[in-house]
């Protein structure tokens, strides 16, 4: 379960992350645009607004990268986890089968109406 959690709030924050670059992303294009239509061509401000711009683009960039490296590495994991379970699982199916079929078994070899009762013990997990 805490997974999951942690699962579905890396999935939010990537989400968001990638929401934040869109918009960063566009405002880089509009100054480019405008840079190359010649309305700000010595406007330093501009130009120190989109360099900054650009940076927070890239760090928002390394940022989805590092998030995806830990949401790939987690689904690693859990996959791993549910693999190992799944095995368990049919390992108990397939022993609580066997242990049928002998209880089976047994109770083949009881006469109906005996004094008699069998014992039957089951094996611990």
């Amino acid at each position: 379960m805490n997974f999951r959690c942690r699962l579905e709030e890396l999935f939010t924050k990537n989400q968001q992350l990638r929401e934040q670059e869109k918009v960063l992303y566009e405002t880089i294009k509009v100054l480019e645009n405008l840079l190359r239509a010649g309305l700000c061509d010595h406007c330093a401000v501009t130009e120190d607004h989109m360099w900054k711009k650009q940076q927070e683009f890239e760090n928002i960039l390394q940022q989805n990268l590092k998030l995806i490296a830990e949401l790939v590495n987690e689904k690693t994991t859990l996959q791993e986890e549910n693999k190992k379970l799944s095995e368990q699982l049919q390992q108990k199916i397939e022993y609580d089968q066997q242990h049928q079929a002998t209880d089976l078994e047994s109770e083949e070899d009881v006469i109906p109406d005996s004094p008699i009762t069998t014992f039957s013990f089951s094996g611990a997990n």
